[in-house]
């Protein structure tokens, strides 16, 4: 999921042999200063193309990334920095795919098609996801705390609910996802896909409140 394979929240260091809850997850002794916000139009150009420097052409068009951000604005968030002169420059992102139920069923059979997916299977702003789909995430440096910060946005209404999918993009990515206790749930429906893991949320565990 991410090119690094692990950081440090608090004091206790996260390791598949010592994983963590992603809901529980706190902001803690990390670098201060790296804030995330919705991708903003004047953003996106620069962040596609960070994006084809970290993983090349085997991502979504920038025609379909536009599309997925005009459908619901919060599909993708900027993690960066605010300059003297309170300028925001990105450092990385978090993309999301937000998906409904019928959505949640395409992606657990192999069947959604992340790099071009069907709007039908994306809730709306005013609708509350069934699930969210990892479609990309540059965090490189201390750009990773971005991370955190992203979970602090989907521990809270409308995003607790919806348990969070990813396929790792490295070795290194898996051992986080594996720390973060994610679990595969499908092998990948053809040879050379990569398998899809799935975080299942807290309040959907145990019926508990949105974890805050």
């Amino acid at each position: 999921m991410v090119r690094k394979s692990g950081f440090e929240p608090g004091k206790q260091v996260m390791s598949v042999n010592r994983p963590r809850e992603l809901d529980y997850l706190v902001l803690n002794s990390l670098p201060k200063g790296v804030h995330i916000r919705p991708v903003r139009t004047d953003e996106v150009d620069v962040l596609y193309q960070l994006a084809i420097r970290h993983f090349g052409n085997e991502i979504a068009s920038f025609d379909v990334v536009k599309r997925i951000i005009g459908h619901h604005p919060e599909s993708a968030f900027a993690i960066g920095r605010y300059g003297r002169s309170r300028t925001f420059k990105p450092l990385g992102y978090v993309a999301l795919l937000l998906l409904n139920r019928a959505g949640v069923s395409r992606l657990r059979n192999g069947q959604l098609n992340a790099a071009d997916p069907d709007l039908s299977l994306l809730c709306r702003p005013d609708e509350e996801p069934a699930g969210i789909y990892v479609w990309g995430v540059v965090a490189p440096g201390k750009a990773i705390v971005g991370l955190l910060k992203m979970m602090e946005v989907l521990k809270k209404e409308p995003y607790c609910h919806a348990d969070i999918y990813a396929r790792p993009a490295s070795k290194s990515g898996l051992q986080l996802m594996q720390a973060l206790q994610f679990e595969r749930i499908f092998a990948g429906a053809s040879p050379g896909e990569k398998p899809l893991y799935r975080y299942r949320r807290l309040i959907n565990r145990n019926g508990a409140r949105c974890v805050v």
